[in-house]
């Protein structure tokens, strides 16, 4: 199936708190837009490709354990084919890989992180990913707060290939780094915004503000704009 090859660069910082320059890394996902794409490749992907990075002799070239991606710029997209592996996979049955490509194919940001970076065990982010796509693709909704949830009973539930989009307005990245020069819309004595938190990280890079990778909307809306 369609897919892009993406060449990316940027730096780490190590569990010492060394700062890790890494260049010419690459990785395949699912056909996106390059501006989602980039979204879910330094969230998703990065940290992933840069562990498994190799020479040309076949050695890891990163050996330095990743506390944090600090930056990463996407260097090269390139249209190729590959054969994806959550493609006519139950999503009961799918690894955290897997997990990250539907997430990235449908756009369900509603599917955690990779575990080093989220903490969810891999049936907890089953669940989730199960849960966000019959919501957003089958549109058939599912209380997992309902006393009678039972994730093992569940039917099996196998995902096509197609990408899903979505029918809401998407911003461009110049309509989000522009939001950072706009005032926050004030409601009921609350600072509200449309901004999502990719939005918001968007912002903080470009003005260079430092925040912890697992930082909440709230806060970093706050460090940002006050309140």
């Amino acid at each position: 199936m369609k897919a892009l090859k993406v060449i990316i660069s940027g730096s780490y910082k190590t569990a010492q708190n060394d700062i890790v320059d890494f260049e010419d890394v690459s990785g395949v996902i699912p056909f996106v837009n390059e501006g989602h794409a980039f979204m879910h490749i330094k969230s998703r992907y990065a940290a992933d490709w840069v562990k498994a990075a190799l020479d040309k002799n076949g050695n890891k070239i990163y050996t330095d354990r990743i506390e944090k991606i600090r930056q990463v710029f996407a260097d090269d997209f390139k249209e190729v084919d590959h054969d994806f592996s959550y493609v006519g996979q139950d999503i009961k049955k799918m690894t955290y890989d897997e997990l990250q490509d539907l997430a990235t194919a449908k756009d369900l940001r509603y599917i955690p992180l990779p575990k080093f970076a989220s903490g969810f065990s891999l049936r907890e982010a089953r669940v989730r990913a199960y849960i966000a796509y019959s919501e957003k693709v089958m549109n058939n909704f599912i209380n997992e707060n309902d006393d009678n949830f039972n994730f093992s009973e569940l039917d099996s539930l196998v995902v096509d290939g197609e990408v899903r989009k979505e029918l809401s307005k998407k911003m461009t990245n110049e309509e989000i780094l522009n939001q950072a020069e706009k005032p926050a819309i004030i409601v009921g004595g609350k600072e509200k915004s449309d901004l999502t938190l990719e939005s918001l990280k968007a912002i903080a890079d470009k003005k260079n503000i430092k925040y912890h990778w697992n930082i909440g909307f709230d806060k970093l809306y706050a460090m940002l704009y006050g309140g």
